[in-house]
């Protein structure tokens, strides 16, 4: 995705190996090259969103199906992530910031958003004899966004040295 002064946006969503019944359909990258040039693109370029929702909301009427199956729901949630760095560039903050601001307004104003970390794998998908699916943690916000990272991190790193 590009502003229009040509600054590229991108966004990607990785598909995991189980879905359940009522999860959108994950398009292949052959259909999700479809989907950006036959639908996207055509639609969406020389149109002005100034929300999330509102991009969001048109990508969704767009594809028009309840499972996201014209489209995928991989290829929106990526757009999505995209267009959510061209808002946050263009409002010079940060991607959080921006969707603190549309979808937590009111209730976080001061907090750092909270990071989650999947640290351990196992179930049916891994090839290991751990029977829950993921093991994760959450970083205790403190510091700046940059430092809570850093110490999942850490951890990640230090945990790999323990275990292997």
């Amino acid at each position: 995705m590009f502003n229009e002064e040509g600054a590229e946006f991108k966004g990607s969503v990785p598909a995991g190996k189980s879905r359940g019944s009522g999860e959108a359909y994950v398009a292949d990258f052959s259909d999700a090259k479809n989907s950006v040039g036959e639908i996207i693109k055509p639609h969406c370029v020389g149109n002005n969103f100034s929300t999330i929702r509102e991009f969001d909301d048109y990508l969704i009427k767009l594809d028009g199906t309840a499972d996201k199956k014209k489209i995928g729901g991989n290829v929106i949630l990526a757009f999505s992530i995209a267009f959510c760095r061209a808002l946050a560039f263009e409002q010079q903050k940060l991607a959080w910031e921006v969707m603190r601001g549309e979808f937590f307004f009111g209730t976080t104003e001061g907090k750092l958003p909270m990071i989650f970390a999947n640290l351990i794998n196992g179930g049916a998908h891994a090839d290991s004899n751990l029977d829950i699916q993921e093991y994760m943690v959450i970083a205790n916000p403190a510091g700046s966004v940059a430092e809570m990272v850093e110490r999942v991190s850490g951890l990640y790193k230090n945990l790999a040295f323990l275990i292997l």
